[in-house]
């Protein structure tokens, strides 16, 4: 046991970092800096956008999947812009689509604990667009500007100390 979960569970957590650092990363290349802003493409948006209204087959499928979630997590009735611009490749919008169901669905984990490893996942890889997200996602969960600042506190402090301990080259003794 770890961290006072199972196995089964620190599996998931590894899942989910993977999945959001993944995700972030795509989002940068992308050239999604920021949340979805009214009114359209927001600046620097290198990759242009699936239209949701034209949407065909196996992207219309996913699309109403993408909507129907983000309408409880986010309060929007929309597909989000990351989503709508990967969809350019169908299957890789299909495969990013059903590992976040799969790792954001009910196990061992809790969904706000989900939500919060995202949020610093986002955060420590620089992800304007998913730390905005999964932040209002925890919003919508009741964590206040207070709650969010801790989260980001100890990413602060952990981070700190592995790149010290990496600085130093210190090997694990436990």
């Amino acid at each position: 046991m770890r961290m006072g979960k199972g196995e089964r569970a620190v599996t998931e957590l590894i899942s989910i970092v993977d999945l959001v650092s993944g995700l972030s990363k795509a989002a940068l290349g992308a050239g999604l800096y920021a949340p979805e802003a009214e009114g359209g493409t927001p600046p620097g948006m290198i990759l242009g956008l699936v239209d949701e209204e034209s949407a065909k087959g196996r992207v219309a499928k996913v699309f109403g999947e993408i909507r129907e979630r983000e309408t409880k997590r986010l309060g929007r009735d929309s597909v989000p812009l990351f989503w709508r611009a990967v969809a350019h490749r169908p299957l890789y919008l299909e495969a990013a689509w059903n590992r976040s169901k799969v790792l954001l669905a009910d196990g061992e984990i809790s969904l706000k604990e989900k939500e919060i490893l995202g949020y610093t996942v986002a955060a420590n890889v620089g992800s304007h667009y998913f730390g905005h997200e999964h932040a209002t996602a925890l919003r919508r969960m009741g964590m206040d500007d207070s709650a969010l600042v801790e989260v980001l506190a100890v990413v602060d402090y952990f981070e700190g100390l592995n790149r010290v301990s990496e600085g130093m080259d210190i090997e694990s003794d436990i």
